[in-house]
């Protein structure tokens, strides 16, 4: 194969499975009380059909690593396609909403694979542009999970909710169709390089500043995907409002997610660790203004403020993983680590609002809440910066 086939093959995996990451997952916010409706289950049980997916990203991040990476994406799209056919059709033969969550579980496990091995793929094959690669994967990301928000409402309205639900199966039918060259020459069950056995990440201050950057901005992240719209409803507007802005927010962070990451590689110094300081204080001033905002043009002026962060932060953190990390097996053991972990304290948000609304019969002090994470995410950005590659 001519090496710029080679390329080709490598960036349409990349983006084909990138866009599998979020859109199952976001697709759950704007209709988050229509599926409460349908299925009959609570406030807390509805933040779970999105903190479920993030449990499964910390438990079974730590796996991933160990395994070869065409075999990891492979069982990624495996498992992503069984798990939303099980979550959309389950209920015929599996009680009590069980197969929702239990399908919810799987493809969460197939995101945990696909989001360690990514940042690894990108590492080990695309060293020479590595920041434009890495910014056009959180281009990616952020791409899917604005797809399940722009399409999640008007799907509803269309088809059956099982059915709805169902429709993601499609994108991942073409990334599994798309991968089948990997499958070759039994490139599958090749073995794995061993990671170094000496290198212990659970006692390096800078894998733990990482991890719990990536842990704040997951929780801030996914609870903006789960409650966003619901935040909205809750000032008395409509949900196809608040869908709309919803996706304004997400439109506005597309250019952030691909931007950002670049921008940093620009900074030197101080300008550098400004530039991420200000990202964070945005999210916070966001936030603040959205729990005051009422009127159409205010809740305008907090989504757009909030956009920004919520698009640029993410390539932030996977840059630091890939530029912490001197060696491509150290990158696999931060990546793991960063998101196993990370995703463990990120699912507590969702769960969270969810529960707090179930005894405040409250919303707003979700936002809040969020406003307070903004800070936390301010002071473990900044000593990720400063922390030394490893």
């Amino acid at each position: 194969m001519l090496r710029g086939q080679y390329f080709a093959l490598n960036l349409t995996i990349l983006i084909l499975v990138a866009i599998n990451l979020r859109a199952p997952i976001t697709s759950i916010g704007p209709i988050a009380e229509i599926v409460q409706k349908y299925y009959q289950i609570s406030s807390s049980e509805v933040g779970l059909l999105t903190s479920l997916p993030l449990m499964a990203f910390g438990i079974f991040s730590f796996f991933a690593m160990y395994l070869q990476t065409s075999l990891a994406l492979f069982l990624a799209l495996i498992s992503m396609l069984i798990g939303e056919i099980l979550r959309s059709y389950g209920s015929h033969f599996l009680p009590n909403n069980s197969a929702l969550f239990l399908g919810t579980i799987i493809i969460g496990f197939g995101i945990a694979i696909g989001n360690v091995v990514l940042p690894i793929f990108v590492k080990s094959k695309f060293k020479k542009n590595l920041s434009k690669i890495m910014s056009l994967y959180s281009l990616i990301i952020n791409s899917s999970g604005f797809l399940g928000i722009l399409v999640a409402l008007p799907l509803v309205l269309m088809l059956p909710i099982p059915h709805a639900l169902a429709t993601w199966t499609i994108l991942a039918f073409i990334a599994l169709i798309a991968f089948l060259p990997y499958t070759k020459n039994k490139r599958l069950f090749k073995k794995r390089k061993r990671i170094q056995k000496s290198q212990n990440l659970f006692f390096s201050k800078t894998a733990w500043s990482v991890t719990i950057f990536m842990g704040f901005q997951c929780s801030i992240a996914y609870c903006l995907l789960a409650w966003f719209p619901t935040f909205i409803v809750e000032k008395g507007y409509s949900l196809q409002y608040a869908s709309n802005i919803t996706l304004f927010m997400q439109l506005i962070s597309l250019p952030a997610s691909f931007i950002c990451p670049i921008l940093l590689t620009r900074f030197k110094g101080k300008k550098e660790a400004l530039y991420i300081a200000c990202l964070c204080i945005l999210y916070f001033l966001g936030f603040i203004s959205l729990y005051y905002a009422k009127e159409p043009l205010e809740i305008f002026i907090s989504t757009s403020i909030i956009a920004i962060p919520f698009g640029g932060v993410f390539g932030i953190v996977l840059l630091f993983i890939s530029q912490k990390a001197i060696q491509v097996s150290t990158a696999s053991k931060l990546s793991a680590m960063a998101q196993g972990i990370g995703y463990i304290i990120g699912a507590i948000g969702p769960y969270l609002i969810g529960k707090i609304h179930d005894i405040t019969f409250r919303y707003d002090y979700g936002i809040l809440l969020l406003a307070l994470y903004a800070l936390f995410l301010l002071i473990v950005a900044s000593l990720s910066y400063r922390a030394k590659p490893i």
